[in-house]
Parts: structure tokens; C-alpha cells; sequence
């Protein structure tokens, strides 16, 4: 659980919470977007949020670590994208293809023959890759 969603939870927008820590908006929305905040800060926030600062440490740890898990997981798949420059032809011209079978004659789906006669090969060449 993050600062944001402690404030949320409360119902408190961050003008209020800034009344109440005798912080600034700016350091609250400083606080809530990078997960960082001086030990006076976190004083202040624990007191609002009635908790131990120890806690209100613990909680922003956790969020940081989260985060950052989330930041390494999307640039993975960003990194896979950029290296598998097929996948990506493959996803966007039969995308494209979708959508102009679907628009010109939707009562015959001829989109699958191109999507399955590509995706059959391309999806058995990344499994023997990765897993065989």
C-alpha cells in the first residue's frame, strides 16, 4: 500500500493531507509519485496516518520494490518486442488485416487464413527456440 492509496482510503485529498503533516501539495504529490520522502516527512505522514514510522517505512519500501518489479517486467517485454522484430510485423499487419476484413465483408472471415498459415509457423519457431 502506498502514501496514495493510505490517502485515498481516508478519503483525504492532498491538500488535506498537507493541512493536516504541515507539508507542502507539492511535496505530497513529490511523495506519492517517486515514493521518497526526508525523515521529517515520514514523521509527519505517520502521525497523520496514525501509524509507527516504522510502519509508514516499511509500507514505502514495499511500494518502491513494486514498482520496480513493474518497471523491470514492462521493459522485459519491451526488450522481447525489440528483438523479435517478426512478432511485431506479425501483430500489426494481421491486426490490420482484421480490421479491414471486419469493415468491408464481415460476413466472410477471411482474416484467419493469413493469421493461421502465419501464426502456425512463426508460433512453432519461438517454441522450438525458447523451448525445446
Amino acid at each position: 500500500m502506498s502514501i496514495k492509496d493510505l490517502r485515498i482510503k481516508n478519503g483525504w485529498s492532498q491538500e488535506y493531507l498537507a493541512q493536516l503533516t504541515n507539508l507542502s501539495s507539492r511535496t505530497i504529490q513529490r511523495i506519492e509519485k517517486d515514493n521518497k520522502a526526508s525523515l521529517e516527512s515520514v514523521n509527519a505522514l505517520a502521525k497523520a496516518f496514525q501509524l509507527e514510522v516504522s510502519e509508514l517505512k516499511e509500507l514505502i519500501e514495499k511500494n518502491k520494490n513494486q514498482e520496480e518489479l513493474n518497471s523491470i517486467s514492462t521493459n522485459n517485454f519491451i526488450n522481447f518486442l525489440k528483438h523479435d522484430k517478426g512478432l511485431v510485423i506479425f501483430l500489426f499487419v494481421n491486426t490490420f488485416l482484421i480490421i479491414i476484413n471486419l469493415i468491408t465483408n464481415p460476413e466472410v472471415l477471411w482474416f484467419i487464413y493469413p493469421l493461421l498459415g502465419w501464426g502456425i509457423p512463426l508460433f512453432y519457431k519461438r517454441y522450438k527456440k525458447y523451448y525445446i
